[in-house]
């Protein structure tokens, strides 16, 4: 997986803007590095923070099947360093939303401050480049999940924007087979089954084949309850 420069998304409206939040720490080599003595994200991640930001809300209006890349930095000015302890503001507005590309304004925040603004145009990979897939579609719905564009995430008329049925397809595909003997009794081949009540889901995760990881399991029913009234899985100790 791709180096991702936003922590979240806490704001997200289909086809007109987004805001997104990337937090700036000591535990990253990267702001300790770039400038021995003074830690800082560096302003090229910046740039790539509001493209990531930017990027997405172009993609989704296109409902996540077109390849969008950063075709051009038009403009990029920058007011002050982003320290270690500081948290990032990215909002951007799409300006021009077109067949094969977008133009797109960004500003980056710390508080009420104005850190940076950057102007960007992105461009959708045409036939020239068939076959070139920039994501594994199963990882990028899991990314997009962690990002919570589903959970924040509405269309221009309030309504939640839903998960492309082309990458639900290929989430549901990459989980392994439900084993044909998860329903024998507890005892049969020396296999000790037991059945979990797991606490209630986020209501944004109302799509079967959520994957849900233990340390000390190998859950055979990775499914969630449509309901949302909690999941019971069967595991394998």
């Amino acid at each position: 997986m791709r180096w991702f420069w936003i922590d979240c998304f806490t704001e997200f409206v289909s086809r007109t803007r987004a805001t997104a939040i990337k937090n700036v720490t000591l535990s990253e080599p990267h702001v300790v590095d770039y400038v021995p003595s003074f830690s800082q994200l560096s302003q090229s991640l910046v740039v790539e923070g509001i493209a990531q930001t930017g990027g997405l809300l172009v993609g989704q209006a296109k409902n996540f099947e077109a390849r969008v890349v950063l075709a051009k930095l038009a403009k990029a000015r920058f007011l002050r360093p982003a320290l270690p302890g500081e948290t990032l503001t990215y909002n951007v507005s799409i300006q021009s939303l077109q067949p094969d590309g977008a133009i797109v304004s960004g500003k980056s925040h710390i508080g009420d401050e104005l850190q940076a603004e950057i102007d960007i145009m992105f461009a959708c990979l045409d036939d020239r480049f068939q076959g070139v897939e920039l994501f594994e579609p199963a990882a990028f719905l899991r990314l997009l999940r962690s990002m919570k564009i589903f959970e924040v995430g509405v269309n221009e008329d309030g309504s939640k924007i839903e998960v492309p049925p082309h990458l639900l397809e290929a989430e549901q595909q990459s989980f392994p087979p439900t084993p044909a003997h998860t329903k024998k009794k507890a005892n049969e081949n020396n296999r000790i089954i037991r059945t979990l009540k797991c606490p209630p889901m986020n209501t944004h995760l109302e799509t079967d084949g959520w994957p849900i990881f233990n340390s000390s399991l190998r859950l055979l029913f990775p499914l969630v309850n449509r309901n949302n009234e909690g999941l019971r899985c069967d595991a394998e100790l």
